[in-house]
């Protein structure tokens, strides 16, 4: 069936592959995530994101379209601050999603939000733009603000501050001492504090800024005076620790669906020195989020300051013009932060791309703690952590070269219960962008024939034979000993060559792939060469390298902290420092702990023997199983969370795929709904889960409306009557049929079955 757009955009959890008996290795459960740490060593993440991690994100109508509504134009020419502004004043009034239409909308000065229910919608982060020319310094030329600090930006949704000084919101304070990890807590007094009521606890740090979380009441013992959290501390409590009322004042709102870029902008000079050239800034805000956005040319790209519980999801930032100064030719940094938390706990960022260096890549600081840094990628990852970060979680994150992921200027170190978990690193190291390396030549003429390769080309069809091949010199040779070939496409890290005619083919998509079309050899001076590619950018390939082969990390020194997690591949592994855990991340293990304990937070928990196919499992499912044609891309992991073959880096697949995804997703909740299996009126998922993949047994007990042929999706608000354990059935996976045209389109054919 063709799969045709949907609305919603929903995560995605589906397995390609061969049936369960081919598949090798056997698929075994996964370690629960209760066993991936030792106790005294973890933290619970699980509560991370828009609502605490148990809601997609909203997809509401627009009520307000900027154009037709407000008079902007999107022209590129006309200043449309003051349209903008309007919307944003009537949405003040009555809240609800302002569209800025497909064009280019000039903006000159800042838009403040500060109501809940506020979003800023475009068509389209290649569609959509906001172009900015001057700098906050440039507007504010008075002001003594210090704007490298997250302080303001083009875009700020600020609400009323929240502290343990706040007014109005003190519910109680908290008595005697406890320690980190606790749940229940003494307090003064337990009038006016109900269960399932949300509540802030705030707590002094001494020098550092306070800390605080916010946690939904699970109990309340009016006669033993004590209050139960449906979470753990991960602070310590003490005198001065206060319960207090949870009332946000910017909430549900959002930036989605755009570009913001500044357009005339310097060199960036040393560290720190920002002019104020700042995009998305979002103050004493919760259940917000950043969503589909691309930033370009920033000083600071997306700072969060004192915000809880939003999502930042496929958010880009990078440039669009040389930045860096000539006195940072070593490092050739663009800007000071990409994505800053300062403040924060429980934000979510998954999905990012940032293609340029920065002083901070990532950022938390200021006591910012819980936090979740998840399926990313950076050309050069830096990690920078200051006054006071606790228990924040860095997981399943491409961090490219890998040369300054610990040395940040300004650092100090990160707190305990820091966790680093399936960090990878480029092999070999990616190069600076500049000057790039030479590019390779095509083959001389003693090779058997010569061509310009194209890189990242598969020629699809008219395939004559497959042999095994690890050059261009290898196929050349091979196309030149076999009658009718006129072409090929060598897929290097698969050490096979695809011998095809010279015509009948069409070309596609395909990362790592290099083809040529053969034509008789002329002047070896006058040999093609291809165009390099650098690694590290979206849907580039680091050449021939293999999820198996990346380098190990270079683990920091003991001085950098204590009680830190280390899992992964890191160097040297017998490095000892007191308090810190570092391990390998075996095949048993989850390639991402987030959504390891996301899942094992479920409503319901699994069935005895539910299972989840392990990254070993997948990945050979993924690397051989191509069903009745060659195209390799006919196995696919829906949720990528494993392998798109083809594909070096599963973080680094391109958004096109990624957004096809979810619409397939959402069409197959579609068809779904339509038969009924999310009842009558359908009720959505919470949340599709990019982890699990399991399947019903068809025509059997409670899931005998399960009929051969049907599909089940596991996800946490996936509970029908009568089915609620029917996806977690032993030995049952879920394998779907599905192709990928060269324009990043998804094709879904044959029948969805379980195997």
């Amino acid at each position: 069936m063709a799969v045709t757009p949907a609305a919603a955009c929903l995560l995605a959890v589906f397995l390609i592959g061969r049936t369960a008996a081919e598949q090798t290795p056997e698929i075994r459960h996964w370690l629960s995530a209760a066993y991936a740490l030792p106790s005294a060593a973890a933290a619970d993440w699980s509560f991370a994101g828009y609502r605490g991690g148990d809601s997609v994100l909203p997809s509401l109508p627009p009520a307000y379209n900027a154009v037709r509504d407000f008079g902007a134009r999107g022209d590129g020419r006309t200043d449309d601050t003051a349209a903008l502004q309007a919307a944003v004043t009537a949405a003040r009034k009555k809240a609800g999603v302002i569209l800025l239409p497909a064009g280019t909308y000039r903006l000159s000065r800042p838009l403040t939000i500060t109501s809940a229910g506020v979003v800023l919608r475009g068509d389209g982060e290649d569609k959509t733009r906001i172009v900015i020319e001057q700098a906050l310094a440039d507007i504010y030329p008075s002001s003594k603000a210090n704007w490298s600090r997250p302080v303001g930006g083009f875009i700020e949704f600020k609400g009323v501050a929240e502290s343990s000084s706040r007014a109005g919101t003190l519910l109680a304070a908290v008595k005697g001492r406890t320690a980190p990890g606790t749940k229940r807590l003494q307090v003064s007094i337990v009038r006016g504090i109900s269960a399932g009521q949300w509540v802030r606890v705030f707590a002094p740090a001494g020098s550092l800024p306070e800390r605080q979380l916010s946690a939904r009441v699970a109990a309340v013992n009016s006669t033993a005076g004590w209050v139960e959290l449906d979470r753990a501390l991960p602070f310590d409590t003490q005198p001065g620790c206060s319960l207090h009322q949870y009332v946000p004042t910017v909430a549900q709102g959002g930036v989605e669906r755009l570009t913001i870029e500044f357009s005339k902008v310097p060199r960036y000079g040393a560290h720190a020195s920002d002019r104020g050239y700042n995009a998305l800034y979002l103050s004493s805000a919760a259940d917000a989020w950043i969503d589909q956005v691309t930033v370009l040319n920033a000083d600071n790209a997306v700072a969060l300051d004192r915000v809880d519980h939003a999502t930042l999801r496929d958010v880009t930032v990078g440039t669009s013009t040389r930045r860096w100064a000539a006195t940072d030719a070593t490092w050739q940094r663009e800007g000071h932060h990409a994505i800053s938390l300062s403040g924060c706990h429980a934000v979510l960022v998954t999905r990012f791309r940032i293609t340029s260096r920065y002083y901070h890549d990532l950022a938390a600081t200021h006591s910012s703690l819980l936090n979740v840094f998840t399926g990313g990628a950076a050309l050069d990852l830096n990690l920078h952590q200051e006054r006071g970060p606790l228990a924040n979680l860095f997981s399943d994150l491409e961090v490219g070269a890998g040369r300054r992921l610990f040395a940040s200027p300004g650092s100090t170190r990160p707190g305990p219960l820091t966790t680093y978990w399936n960090l990878r690193g480029a092999t070999p190291p990616a190069a600076l962008p500049s000057p790039p390396p030479p590019p390779p030549p095509s083959p001389p003429p003693a090779q058997s024939g010569c061509g310009t390769p194209e890189q990242d080309v598969d020629l699809w069809d008219a395939d004559i034979a497959t042999v095994k091949a690890k050059t261009l010199a290898d196929c050349f040779s091979a196309c030149a000993a076999t009658a009718g070939c006129g072409a090929f496409t060598l897929v290097a890290s698969w050490g096979e060559c695809y011998l095809k005619s010279a015509k009948g083919w069409t070309r596609q998509s395909l990362k790592g792939a290099q083809s040529v079309v053969v034509v008789p050899c002329k002047k070896a001076s006058a040999a093609s060469r291809t165009t390099s590619q650098t690694a590290g950018h979206p849907g580039r390939r680091l050449a021939g390298a293999d999820a198996a082969s990346l380098r190990p990390l270079a683990l920091p020194g003991c001085a950098y902290g204590t009680s830190l997690n280390f899992i992964g591949s890191w160097a040297p592994a017998d490095r000892k420092c007191p308090g810190n855990l570092v391990e390998p991340l075996n095949s048993s293990l989850p390639l991402d702990f987030y959504w390891q304990q996301w899942f094992d937070r479920g409503d319901e928990p699994p069935i005895q023997g539910a299972h989840r196919p392990v990254a070993e499992a997948a990945t050979e499912a993924c690397r051989t199983w191509m069903g009745d044609s060659q195209d390799p891309l006919e196995c696919w992991d829906l949720a990528y969370d494993h392998c798109i073959p083809g594909y070096t880096s599963r973080n680094w697949v391109p958004k096109a795929v990624v957004y096809n995804e979810q619409k397939v997703l959402a069409q197959l909740f579609k068809d779904g709904a339509a038969d009924g299996d999310f009842g009558k009126p359908p009720v959505p998922p919470s949340q599709y889960s990019r982890i699990c993949v399991a399947s019903a047994r068809a025509g059997t007990g409670a899931c005998s409306r399960v009929k051969p042929g049907s599909y089940r999706i596991h996800t946490l608000g996936f509970r029908p009557a009568g089915l609620a354990k029917c996806d977690h059935v032993t030995g049952k996976t879920l394998f779907v049929k599905a192709h990928i045209t060269s324009k990043h389109e998804i094709t879904v054919w044959g029948t969805v079955g379980h195997r």
